[in-house]
C-alpha cells in the first residue's frame, strides 16, 4: 500500500467515526473561516478575552460565563454574533460556493 492508498484508507476510518470524521472536521473548518473572515471573533466584538480570564481566574465554566457576560460582553451581544454568523454561512457563503459549483 502506497502513502496516497494509506491515507484514503485512514480518511474513510475517520469519516466513519462520528467523532473525527470528515463532516465534523469540515463544519468546524467552516464555522472557523466565517469566523475568522467576517472578524466576528476579534477584539471589538468579543472583547479581551484571554485578559479576562487571567482577571477572572474561573474554576469553571458556570463561573468563567457569569463574569464574562457582566463584566466583558452582554449574552444578548454573543447571540447578536452568533446569528449574524448563521446568517454569514446560510447566504454569503452558501452563495459564493454556489456561483463556481
Amino acid at each position: 500500500m502506497n502513502a496516497i492508498d494509506e491515507m484514503v484508507s485512514q480518511t474513510r476510518l475517520l469519516d466513519r467515526n462520528p467523532k473525527y470524521g470528515l463532516h465534523k472536521i469540515a463544519k468546524e473548518w467552516i464555522l472557523n473561516s466565517a469566523t475568522n473572515r467576517f472578524q466576528l471573533n476579534f477584539k471589538r466584538n468579543v472583547g479581551a478575552v484571554s485578559e479576562a480570564i487571567r482577571k477572572c481566574s474561573p474554576k469553571n465554566l458556570g463561573e468563567w460565563k457569569k463574569y464574562y457576560f457582566k463584566n466583558v460582553k452582554s449574552k444578548e451581544h454573543i447571540e447578536k454574533l452568533g446569528k449574524k454568523l448563521y446568517v454569514k454561512i446560510t447566504e454569503v457563503i452558501s452563495s459564493e460556493v454556489e456561483n463556481i459549483t
